[in-house]
């Protein structure tokens, strides 16, 4: 489940960072929302503790990305994105996924400090 969850967090992100009227939107979006932190975060597979930043990011940003489909689902002319954002259990499926990631990236970071530390 949480990989189909990764896949649709990809396509909304890869489209928001390659389309110039997708990203203003957001970013418009974002700005007028006051929403802190940025836009949507990449995935980096080699690194675990990006999958929370990535999900997280799209949680973050859902009213923002739920104000674009809104004012302006009529020019987005990517069809993927439009089902997902509208797809029922999306976001609350994405908060989910968050919260169960924090954890792991927390014991992740704090082990990368313990063994940096010995090494030292």
């Amino acid at each position: 489940m949480y990989r189909a969850l990764l896949r649709c967090a990809n396509i909304l992100t890869k489209y928001f960072k390659n389309s110039t009227l997708g990203s203003s939107w957001l970013n418009e979006a974002i700005k007028s929302k006051n929403i802190e932190g940025g836009g949507l975060k990449t995935y980096v597979e080699t690194r675990w503790t990006t999958v929370y930043e990535y999900v997280h990011s799209v949680w973050r940003l859902k009213d923002a990305l739920q104000h674009v489909l809104e004012n302006h689902e009529h020019e987005i002319s990517n069809q993927a994105i439009k089902t997902i954002l509208k797809k029922q259990g999306f976001f609350d499926d994405v908060h989910v996924i968050s919260d169960i990631f924090k954890p792991i990236k927390e014991a992740i970071l704090m082990l990368e400090r313990t063994c940096d530390h010995v090494l030292l």
